[in-house]
C-alpha cells in the first residue's frame, strides 16, 4: 500500500502518516457483529487475475443478504458514546474547536458587529479560509500531536490573522 501511493504525484499521493492511521482504525468485516458482512470475499494482495476465485463469488452473490441489525437502546447509546469520545479525543478535532472558538470571539467583538453585513461576511469568509489553511499545516506536519503549546501558537497566529484582515477592512478590533 505504501510502495504503490509513493509512486502517486501530485494531489494524488496521500501522505504516509494517514495510510498509516488508516489501517490502523480500519473496521474489517465481522460476520458475527453484523450479519450483512457474512458474504464477504477476501483476496490476497498481489493475487494474480487467473486465480480469481470466481466459484466463491458466486455463491456468495447467491446468497441473500440478511438485513442488518439495529442497535437499540443502551446497546445504541454506548456505540454513540464511544465515537463522541473517540471525536473529542481526536488532536485534530480538538484544534478545530480551538479555532473556531477564537474566530467566534473575533466575530462577536462590538466592532466587528458594527460592521455592515457584507463587510462581516467578507470578515467572517476570509478568517474562515485562514484556520483552514492553518488547520491543514497541523494536520499535515504534526499528525496526530496538533494539541497543546502547538494548538496555542496556532490560535495566536489566527488572532494575529486576524487582526491583520480587519486593519485591512478598516476594522479596530
Amino acid at each position: 500500500m505504501l510502495a504503490r501511493n509513493a509512486r502517486r504525484e501530485g494531489a494524488a499521493r496521500v501522505t504516509d502518516a494517514t495510510l498509516v492511521h488508516m489501517s490502523e482504525v480500519l473496521q474489517w468485516p465481522d460476520p458475527e457483529a453484523h450479519s450483512w458482512e457474512a458474504n464477504v470475499l477476501t483476496l490476497e494482495p498481489g493475487a494474480a487475475a487467473e486465480s480469481f476465485p470466481w466459484d466463491s463469488l458466486a455463491a456468495l452473490v447467491a446468497q441473500p443478504v440478511p438485513p442488518p441489525t439495529r442497535l437499540q437502546g443502551e446497546a445504541a447509546e454506548a456505540v454513540r458514546a464511544e465515537a463522541a469520545a473517540a471525536t473529542a479525543s481526536s488532536a485534530a478535532h480538538a484544534l478545530d474547536l480551538k479555532l473556531r472558538r477564537a474566530a467566534s470571539l473575533h466575530l462577536q467583538a462590538k466592532a466587528t458587529q458594527a460592521l455592515p453585513a457584507a463587510e462581516r461576511a467578507a470578515l467572517s469568509r476570509a478568517l474562515s479560509d485562514r484556520k483552514k489553511q492553518l488547520l491543514l499545516r497541523a494536520k499535515a506536519a504534526l499528525g496526530a500531536d496538533a494539541t497543546g503549546e502547538v494548538g496555542e501558537a496556532l490560535a495566536d497566529e489566527l488572532d494575529a490573522a486576524f487582526t491583520a484582515i480587519s486593519a485591512r477592512l478598516g476594522v479596530a478590533s
